[in-house]
């Protein structure tokens, strides 16, 4: 399997050139994304939530446009149709938080959860390490580590490898 992160960007050239058997696109709910008309043949997952990183600020936004246990859930779910042929790209507006955090779940079925979130973080991306690259949205991993009942291990893994800055309250960034 591999797997790839993109910003929406640079997806459909990425896209292009790896030949994606899956792609999970991740916009903002006013946003067009680069996959809405399908790519080829394959499988597209397309979600569409708010970057928001505490759960204060979650909670301010509708069921819709929040990174709920919902989404999670979803994500997961398509990770279990992976296999060894698999070819992933997994792209939000700027390749950083909600796509890695996706990776950490999507990966989950193939290689648990520590091995999910050893696989992003040593992706390498402009020269850096995705532990140094990523900031995996921290609203969608607790509401992940919940569904899998993991009483904050999960989130706190993830914080101890990737949240090395902490970004100002209730933002909602892209």
């Amino acid at each position: 399997m591999q797997f790839f992160i993109s910003s929406q960007k640079d997806a459909k050239s990425l896209a292009k050139k790896i030949k994606p058997t899956h792609i999970i696109s991740i916009s903002s709910p006013e946003k067009e994304a680069p996959f809405d008309s399908g790519f080829r043949n394959a499988k597209i997952l397309r979600l569409s939530f708010y970057d928001v990183t505490t759960q204060s600020a979650a909670d301010s936004l509708d069921e819709r446009g929040a990174p709920t246990r919902t989404v999670a859930e979803t994500i997961y779910n398509f990770g279990k149709e992976f296999d060894d042929d698999t070819i992933l790209l997994i792209h939000c507006f700027a390749g950083i938080s909600r796509s890695s955090a996706a990776g950490i779940i999507s990966l989950t079925p193939r290689y648990g959860a520590i091995g999910a979130t050893k696989k992003v973080g040593e992706l390498t991306i402009n020269g850096q390490s995705g532990y140094e690259w990523f900031f995996p949205n921290p609203v969608l991993i607790e509401a992940f580590d919940d569904m899998l009942h993991f009483d904050g291990e999960l989130f706190d893994l993830v914080g101890d490898n990737f949240f090395k800055q902490k970004r100002s309250d209730d933002a909602v960034l892209f």
